[in-house]
């Protein structure tokens, strides 16, 4: 506790002179008793002091199904005491919408709460504190430690548990599967082996070193198939993006598997309908998943059509460039606010997953067209549609040079 915080806090609510005091105060883990002793002059310094006996700092977490409201009035705080520093609160962080285990530290003092503060946002802590009967709200920015981190190794039993055993964060990990997903489908072509590698960045808190947060992969590589994807992040004009290693911006290929955790059911080909029972053409693939996960465009581009259709259920078809077209059929719903015209950004959710229309069961039916006619989508070999001119090209060459110095290799 910052005593002297303390005492400026204090003399906004009283008027004395604190010189020549002598305090004495006590820690444990949970809070801080303050105590006084000197001789008082006057009856303001003796209301003064007997204040500060009376303060005590609490850490408090909020727990399930609890709210600020029933957190404070624990502590015999009134609701009108409560509303107003929700109000204060608001502009930077909505009340309702705490989660639990949100932690809150406060000086309270005979059922009034003295000042109140919370970190947010990882890097921020806001603090309330009363000043002339009113709530004041301020915002501090925390002193943070960024590092970069680099790992290498090859897949055991599964992806995710080679990231698991060599600690890296799961948001990492999720970047990691997004980026590559528009070369490799994971479901069929990583084997046990395969090579991995990245290097990725990370911010603790200096006060709290063990507070970590993850911020962005900066390189990320894979070996499958005895081919090698490299991908850089790499920044112009304040935006960043992923490249590989000719330049080329990675978001301008399609996604292998445009459904989260998708499971391929079926293949390209002729087979047996599975719901009228004669042979005929199957012109895409099926990935099987929970009711309801998340559809996402394989890549930018226009919505052509949204609707119902009895064959395909609620389906969606989307426009990309090249005369490359991508559908999506079978949806629970699709997502309010897809229709003809709309225009999107690759791994935009579109819809749902679902069993509608002529099916056996529930599964996304993704199809890929060009230039009207449906392709397997296995097959495509897309060619490179954005990369960076040939300024941009010589410094991101310089750029890759000062990854290198990881000596990442398999």
């Amino acid at each position: 506790m910052n005593l002297i915080i303390l005492v400026n806090l204090l003399s906004g609510l009283y008027s004395s002179n604190i010189q020549n005091s002598h305090l004495v105060f006590s820690t444990d883990s949970h809070e801080t008793e303050l105590c006084a002793k000197r001789h008082f002059s006057s009856k303001s310094d003796a209301t003064f002091w007997s204040t500060v006996e009376s303060i005590k700092h609490h850490r408090l977490q909020l727990k399930p199904k609890q709210t600020l409201t029933q957190l404070l009035s624990s502590f015999g705080v009134d609701e009108r005491e409560v509303y107003q520093i929700s109000k204060s609160m608001t502009p930077y962080l909505q009340p309702a919408k705490l989660q639990v285990g949100q932690s809150f530290e406060i000086l309270l003092s005979e059922n009034r709460i003295l000042s109140l503060s919370m970190n947010f946002d990882f890097d921020k802590k806001l603090n309330l504190a009363r000043k002339n009967n009113q709530w004041q709200a301020s915002v501090e920015r925390l002193a943070t430690i960024s590092v970069q981190s680099a790992t290498q190794g090859r897949v055991e039993s599964s992806l995710y548990e080679s990231f698991l055993q060599a600690e890296i964060p799961l948001s990492i990990f999720h970047q990691y599967v997004s980026l590559m997903s528009h070369f490799v489908d994971f479901q069929r072509d990583l084997k046990a082996k395969d090579y991995f590698a990245l290097v990725y960045s990370t911010q603790s808190l200096q006060s709290n070193p063990g507070a970590i947060k993850a911020g962005f992969i900066e390189y990320a590589e894979i070996k499958v198939r005895n081919e090698t994807v490299r991908l850089y992040r790499y920044e112009i004009d304040g935006e960043a993006n992923y490249y590989d290693e000719s330049g080329y911006l990675v978001g301008s290929f399609l996604i292998k598997t445009p459904v989260k955790g998708g499971v391929l059911s079926s293949h390209y080909g002729k087979r047996k309908h599975p719901v009228l029972g004669y042979t005929r053409m199957h012109k895409g693939l099926d990935f099987g998943a929970p009711l309801g996960t998340p559809i996402i465009a394989a890549g930018k581009g226009k919505v052509i059509q949204a609707g119902w259709s009895n064959s395909f259920g609620n389906f969606v078809k989307i426009q990309h460039l090249h005369g490359y077209q991508t559908l999506y059929a079978h949806m629970k719903k699709i997502r309010r606010g897809i229709k003809k015209g709309v225009r999107l950004r690759q791994g935009e959710v579109i819809g749902f997953l679902g069993s509608t229309g002529l099916t056996a069961g529930r599964h996304l039916h993704y199809e890929i067209h060009k230039n009207g006619k449906a392709i397997n989508p296995i097959s495509v070999k897309q060619k490179h549609q954005v990369s960076l001119n040939k300024h941009q090209l010589k410094e991101f060459k310089e750029y890759i040079r000062s990854i290198q110095q990881f000596n990442i290799a398999p």
